[in-house]
């Protein structure tokens, strides 16, 4: 169908979506230029982080950003990382120092307790019924301190097991 009228309006497509307050802040905050030097970059990455969730590609970007990366800063930021997100491409795919990603994959096996909950509706009542209510709390408690796709049922047993 075509318009009665030319569109003559100066304004473009994008400005006139409806903006994203995430995006917002993400333009604020300056990370979205290249330019900025590593310093500032790690310190408003690092204020950013503490508010929002960082895609895998930003925190792989704050990784590269620390100057004479030992292995104990790229543990705390990998940890820090992967709070926001279980991602195997941040650990596997072409990680900012191989050398490091894979002693942390050894040593701390982060995908590994990310398996357990792959099948945990089976796993759950089994475990109930072995251990009891009282010794599965703490393990609900763990389960909830990273990200899954089983996440909101941890939480609903958790309170209802937590007491």
């Amino acid at each position: 169908m075509k318009r009665k009228h030319a569109d003559n309006s100066t304004e473009d497509v994008a400005s006139r979506r409806r903006q994203d307050p995430y995006l917002e802040q993400f333009k604020a905050s300056g990370l979205e230029s290249a330019d900025v030097p590593h310093e500032s970059l790690r310190k408003k990455m690092d204020g950013f982080s503490k508010k929002y969730l960082m895609r895998p590609s930003l925190w792989d970007l704050r990784t590269r950003c620390e100057p004479n990366t030992t292995y104990e800063k790229y543990v705390t930021l990998t940890k820090r990382a992967l709070s926001d997100f279980y991602s195997k491409e941040y650990i596997y795919d072409d990680p900012s120092y191989p050398e490091y990603s894979e002693r942390f994959r050894t040593q701390y096996k982060p995908f590994d307790r990310l398996m357990e909950w792959q099948n945990y509706p089976e796993t759950v009542d089994e475990f109930i019924k072995q251990a009891g209510k009282k010794d599965f709390e703490p393990i609900l408690k763990e389960a909830l301190s990273f990200p899954h796709s089983q996440l909101q049922d941890v939480c609903w047993y958790y309170e209802e097991f937590s007491g």
